[in-house]
């Protein structure tokens, strides 16, 4: 999905339920703990329902203050929000995002001194073993705190999906401090013949 699309998506899932104030759907997301399993922080709402308004996928029903808070935005999703919603559900379900960044910089590990390339990838695998910790916690703790209101099925299948993917991750970096060592760095640009260019590719002036 395009940057934003999962707080796009959050946004006008629960809007489609019904008109809600800009400080419920912010709870929400704290609630959820959408921080850990779902890629956007509770702080972006605000901003995202800017976004979507300006897009005509919701609209502001009026204003209303609630004691000494600030005033409080209501908002709904607009039928071309329904729409846009119901596409990223289809979209998104059958879309498999398998590109890691990491992939890409592993490219060019060596441009750096094997001790570099070790330091960095323990460094990976070290962090990768704090978040499984955190997240391992943050289930544990919404599985004991399961209420009214509280994070339901789909939320505990999101970071138990995110935990076995980090362990599979952590494996295969571990691996890397094996394979590093004798990595080079890519060919220079000069090396490539325009003929290995195929039809489709740029102009050679380009």
């Amino acid at each position: 999905m395009e940057r934003g699309s999962n707080i796009k998506l959050f946004i006008l899932g629960l809007l489609h339920q019904g008109e809600a104030y800009g400080y419920q759907i912010q709870a929400c997301a704290k609630r959820w703990g959408v921080e850990d399993w779902a890629g956007f922080s509770q702080g972006s709402v605000y901003n995202a329902l800017l976004r979507l308004r300006r897009q005509g996928l919701i609209l502001e029903r009026g204003t209303t203050q609630h004691g000494s808070y600030a005033p409080a935005t209501l908002y709904e999703i607009t039928e071309a929000g329904r729409g846009q919603l119901l596409k990223m559900i289809e979209d998104t379900a059958a879309d498999v995002i398998v590109q890691d960044p990491f992939d890409l910089v592993t490219a060019f590990f060596g441009l750096l001194s094997i001790d570099d390339r070790r330091r960095l990838i323990e460094l990976r695998c070290e962090r990768l073993r704090d978040w499984i910790r955190a997240s391992e916690k943050e289930h544990s703790f919404l599985t004991a705190h399961t209420e009214a209101g509280a994070p339901t099925d789909w939320v505990l299948a999101a970071i138990e999906k995110g935990i076995e993917g980090d362990k599979v991750r952590l494996e295969s970096c571990k691996r890397l401090l094996s394979r590093c060592g004798s990595w080079q760095p890519p060919e220079p640009l000069s090396a490539i013949a325009h003929e290995s260019i195929g039809a489709g590719g740029e102009h050679a002036g380009a």
